[in-house]
């Protein structure tokens, strides 16, 4: 993939680069140096950034969507592309997401904005040999339809912290899951180039993960507890669902440096991420409730023992994203027991 390339170039100047190019190549520029000696002033988000017009996000929501592949769906040279192509945006808009950061908040740390830029570097290497990747398989960028899922979310952040929770400690956390489990996936069908680079992406995708955490936990409320404050600073549609895949890689964030308390109720955390959940609630007295038909009626003491005994019972025949109503949640231990 054709890039553009400069021996140096300041981080105002290479943020609005990649925000506000339509060039795809300008997107994926190679710098030598960065400076900073002059970040500007603060600027506000626009409503999308700029893209070529076939991955342009605003004339993309008018398109049909594709469906991500099914594991089977990988077996086809094309099916395989299109995952490429799934994550080749998605590449794309945490580095459009990240020039923003930088434009937004001038003032942050040096050694926050230097971080980002890092991060930025190896964003553009994931998306370049995503778009090789891809190629080879047949499919072009624009091909299918993108989503503008991340930067909905991100786009609004208040300060640096609101981004390094939604973006490092969710979003790029995920893909520490994700990155693993198509990294098999692909091995197991002998597709070593797919599994090299998800490899690198993984590889990356760590200290990704563990620069967003440690100024998460230099600027959070320190009279909150690393989970309390995370779980503060989602806002609907993101949720603790949202940072982790479809296996859980409990010894990469012990690594990383997450408590142990935070990464168990990461692990238990569920919620839907769109279907309206089912409520499930245990009751034994429900028919005399019915029978008494709006009269006044009160269980008796075994009846009520009962129900405390059995109230988590509904779990069982709960989805990971539907609700059960107690009276006495269930310890961390019990659950991860279940």
């Amino acid at each position: 993939m054709e890039s553009t390339t400069t021996d140096r170039i300041s981080l105002r100047r290479y943020a609005e680069t990649i925000l506000y190019s339509d060039r795809l190549a300008d997107k994926l520029i190679v710098v030598g140096r960065f400076e900073d000696h002059d970040p500007g002033l603060a600027l506000t988000a626009p409503r999308f950034p700029v893209r070529p017009k076939e991955i342009d996000l605003e004339l993309n929501r008018h398109r049909a969507k594709v469906p991500f592949p099914t594991l089977r769906d990988l077996e086809e040279e094309r099916f395989r592309g299109y995952v490429m192509h799934f994550f080749a945006n998605h590449e794309l808009l945490a580095l459009e997401l990240m020039a923003l950061v930088l434009l937004r908040f001038p003032d942050a740390p040096t050694s926050f904005r230097r971080g980002i830029a890092q991060t930025m570097q190896e964003e553009q290497t994931h998306m370049r040999l995503y778009l090789e990747r891809m190629r080879e398989t047949g499919v072009e960028f624009g091909e299918i339809p993108v989503n503008d899922f991340f930067w909905n979310c991100i786009a609004d952040m208040r300060d640096p912290l609101d981004f390094v929770a939604r973006m490092s400690l969710t979003f790029e956390q995920a893909n520490l899951d994700y990155s693993l489990y198509y990294q098999k996936a692909f091995g197991t069908l002998g597709d070593a180039r797919t599994t090299e680079i998800l490899d690198t992406v993984y590889r990356d995708e760590v200290g990704h993960v563990k620069h967003g955490l440690v100024w998460f936990n230099r600027w959070r409320d320190p009279r909150e507890t690393e989970w309390e404050s995370y779980v503060k600073h989602l806002e609907f549609p993101l949720s603790p669902a949202r940072a982790k895949g479809l296996e859980f890689d409990i010894e990469t964030r012990r690594q990383i440096g997450f408590s142990e308390a935070f990464i168990t109720r990461l692990e238990l955390f569920s919620q839907s991420k769109g279907r309206p959940p089912r409520v499930f609630v245990f009751d034994p007295s429900v028919e005399s409730y019915v029978a008494e038909a709006g009269r006044t009626y009160n269980p008796g003491a075994a009846a009520e023992r009962l129900r405390r005994d059995l109230e988590l019972v509904p779990i069982f025949l709960a989805a990971a994203d539907d609700v059960v109503l107690v009276e006495r949640p269930a310890s961390d231990a019990f659950l991860l027991g279940l």
